[in-house]
């Protein structure tokens, strides 16, 4: 259960902080969509692939601050990152096949959930008002 607290309290703080970003891209920048997204997508796997090294080789650090940063602050700041760590894991197994594999099947199904996402909406939206 402490784990999960961690886990929630991390994706809380990173999801402020990606909220704070674009805020901060607006008002400085003016709104560049999707520069922010982009900046907080490489700034997360970069902070991701600084952990993972630190965690895995340099520093013996306890499982709840590896909840909390990786799984919670990152996953909340950007899932990109958590995507990023698998097609390094299947790297560093020297399945480069699959690695490659799992990144055409993420981009493409996701971007295609999101499409049938917003038709399923549309479909439904038709639907009541033929209904009502």
């Amino acid at each position: 259960m402490k784990a999960v607290f961690l886990i929630g309290l991390g994706g809380a703080s990173g999801s402020i902080l990606r909220y704070f970003v674009y805020l901060l891209f607006s008002r400085y920048f003016g709104l560049i969509y999707p520069m922010q997204t982009l900046f907080v997508n490489i700034t997360g796997c970069l902070l991701m692939g600084i952990l993972i090294e630190l965690f895995n080789t340099k520093i013996g650090l306890n499982h709840d601050l590896r909840y909390f940063l990786l799984v919670g602050f990152l996953g909340g700041f950007t899932t990109f990152s958590a995507f990023s760590s698998d097609f390094f894991n299947f790297i560093q197994l020297g399945d480069v096949l699959n690695a490659f594999i799992y990144i055409f099947i993420s981009v493409f199904l996701s971007i295609f959930a999101f499409f049938i996402g917003v038709y399923i909406v549309k479909v439904i939206s038709i639907w009541l008002i033929i209904v009502t």
